[in-house]
């Protein structure tokens, strides 16, 4: 039996892509070593000392992933200056096998490695080499690095050079979704949206949140009014202005809630969606895997690189599109 450390952003269950991506990294690593394995989960941003290193090594492997993790302002440090805050120093006393799976570049639009907050612009020039070191002794050392979307590899070796000991592979949430649920039973019953929160001045980069709201509750008016049926899809506890925006304007809507920390609930209530308008990169990732269909709106470059990936070239559009409401119209099943 393997004893394995599994290292990824814990967020206790509110936020539905983390929740499903602790089992869903598991899966993935378990297919690929196909061991007996007993797991110790431990949380990515957990300070790392000499203490927590010299734990790591009594692991035969630690596993790195999935998630986002190559964002700035998520766990703010000078360590690494991702969110894994481990130093190159003690990054290079880690006797264990390293698997870093499904791993993503999630900087925002104009955000880069030197902005470590989520309020400005601010660079610190000096965290770029600090990033640029970290990153390729991660590579180096691991047996096998492996990044969600092409276009997430291509951001990052834009940083630090290529490396070709880094791989292309689909989240672990695509493939456990689509081997476990492609063929669950379905129910669709509502044009759903799915509207993330946090960040707002980065996602509506070219636009307003007003805008973005006014058109996507225009398009809703137009779905009632043609006998469809309105629902929120809650990806992270506390995700509720665009709930607000339809109390405010009186757009009937029914809540699907996925900040439950519940897969079998994230899973029926994808089940219902007729047709999903969705910001979160797990939405649409989920959504693939389950056939359920999507239309993705780009506030995080993230979304187009899946599109990307799997060769969809329509169903999606940019936040800031001037004739956004003539996509949304044309998107109508």
């Amino acid at each position: 039996m393997l004893k394995i450390a599994h290292l990824y952003a814990e967020k206790g269950g509110t936020n539905c892509g983390d929740f499903m991506l602790g089992d869903c990294t598991k899966y993935y690593v378990q297919n690929i070593l196909k061991k007996e394995i007993k797991w110790q989960t431990i949380n990515v941003r957990e300070p790392v000392t000499e203490a927590l290193v010299k734990r790591f090594n009594t692991y035969d492997c630690l596993v790195v992933g999935g998630g986002g993790l190559m964002l700035p302002d998520s766990n703010p440090n000078k360590k690494s200056c991702w969110q894994w805050a481990i130093s190159t120093d003690l990054l290079k006393k880690i006797t264990s096998k390293i698997y870093v799976i499904g791993i993503g570049w999630n900087l925002f639009t104009g955000q880069t490695v030197a902005m470590s907050t989520r309020e400005n612009n601010h660079k610190d020039p000096t965290r770029v080499k600090i990033f640029t070191d970290n990153m390729n002794t991660l590579i180096s050392k691991s047996e096998r690095f492996v990044v969600r979307h092409r276009g997430d590899i291509e951001r990052l070796t834009e940083v630090i050079g290529k490396n070709d000991k880094i791989e292309f592979d689909y989240c672990p949430v695509y493939y456990y979704v689509r081997d476990k649920y492609s063929s669950h039973k379905r129910s669709p019953e509502f044009y759903t949206f799915e509207i993330k929160q946090d960040r707002e001045w980065r996602r509506y980069d070219g636009t307003t949140k007003a805008k973005f709201f006014q058109t996507l509750g225009k398009f809703a008016k137009e779905l009632i009014k043609a006998g469809e049926k309105i629902a929120i899809m809650r990806h992270e506890g506390g995700q509720v202005n665009f709930e607000n925006f339809l109390k405010k304007e009186r757009i009937p809507y029914k809540l699907l809630d996925n900040s439950t920390g519940s897969e079998t609930q994230i899973i029926n209530n994808f089940s219902k969606v007729k047709k999903l308008y969705c910001t979160a990169g797990h939405s649409q990732i989920i959504s693939e895997g389950m056939g359920v269909p999507y239309f993705s709106f780009i506030g995080h470059d993230k979304l187009k690189y899946f599109l990307d990936d799997l060769g969809k070239s329509t169903d999606y559009a940019y936040n800031k599109d001037v004739d956004l409401f003539n996509k949304l119209t044309d998107s109508r099943l």
